[in-house]
């Protein structure tokens, strides 16, 4: 059971209360406009009961689109089960991962230099936007040259063989798969799917609460709804009963631009902060270990 407040910018009142809310309390979740003289009446402030994360999801979100505007703005906590997330073999610093994509796949040289150079300059983590693309037999030799890094594959349903480092996009019947196997695996969780109708702020908090390890967001440059500061105050804000998240940040990384958001952030937060590079390597393929030398260089002077 959790018990959380939801906080809605609404723009047609009318519209969210006739749509949304009675959603809400159809889901059969029990639901209060909290009284407070001085809300703002763009704001609605809703506390709801949930028996688990995806009906809570659900009923928060789903009848959204029926209300242009509305826009589900914060998450607070009130009270909730122990939530555990698997941490997995990943080092508290500023994390460096690398993007694989199947389409590289159309040049094995490529595909394969790519993966050397990553594993040769030590990079902490791979992560695979789709494993589902790769046959078996290219997937056990993606595997065999990775050798003992972390490598984030995404995965669709559960298993009995699951591996230590997966990757899940939840929106919206992910949630469960990410409750299902966070004790098994440290788990990615994707930002892919998400609507714009959900703010940074409270998908985090979402992923904290499903048992995610690690959430993947973009560079503010990116996408300019994104504000760093509140999405690392939504993973390191304490919570009892659930664990902070690191935050990889994807999105067109460079290390000039890796340079410049840590500028902007307190050291007390480098050990949530991560990131994840892809075109920015393959923009000069054949320089492959100069460029993770440049990626690293970005990062360890500050540290």
């Amino acid at each position: 059971m959790m018990e959380i407040e939801a906080t809605y910018k609404v723009e047609n009142k009318e519209s969210f209360e006739d749509k949304v809310l009675p959603y809400i309390f159809g889901e059969g979740i029990f639901y209060k406009i909290k009284q407070d003289s001085k809300r703002n009446e763009d704001n609605q402030k809703i506390i709801i009961k949930a028996n688990n994360l995806s009906q809570l999801i659900t009923a928060l979100t789903g009848m959204l689109r029926y209300s242009p505007g509305a826009i589900l703005k914060g998450i607070e906590v009130l009270n909730v089960s122990e939530v555990k997330s698997k941490k997995g073999n990943l080092p508290e610093k500023i994390l460096l991962g690398m993007i694989l994509k199947p389409s590289l796949s159309y040049n094995r040289d490529i595909f394969k230099n790519l993966i050397d150079s990553a594993v040769k300059n030590n990079i902490d983590f791979i992560k695979d936007d789709d494993a589902s693309g790769y046959s078996f037999e290219e997937l056990k030799e993606i595997e065999k040259l990775i050798q003992n890094v972390p490598y984030f594959k995404k995965i669709v349903k559960s298993s009995s063989d699951l591996d230590e480092y997966i990757m899940v996009v939840p929106w919206v019947n992910g949630w469960s798969l990410i409750e299902d196997v966070n004790k098994k695996s440290c788990v990615l969780s994707h930002c892919a799917s998400i609507s714009p109708q959900i703010s940074w702020y409270p998908h985090i908090i979402f992923c904290r609460l499903a048992g995610a390890s690690l959430v993947i967001v973009p560079d503010e440059n990116f996408d300019k709804t994104f504000n760093l500061n509140l999405a690392l105050e939504a993973a390191t804000k304490k919570i009892d009963n659930i664990e902070t998240v690191r935050l990889i940040i994807g999105g067109g990384i460079t290390p000039k631009r890796i340079k410049e958001i840590l500028k902007n952030i307190d050291k007390e937060f480098y050990q949530y902060i991560g990131f994840v590079v892809g075109s920015w390597l393959l923009s000069d393929p054949k320089n492959l270990d100069e460029k993770f030398i440049e990626l690293k260089e970005s990062i360890n002077p500050i540290q």
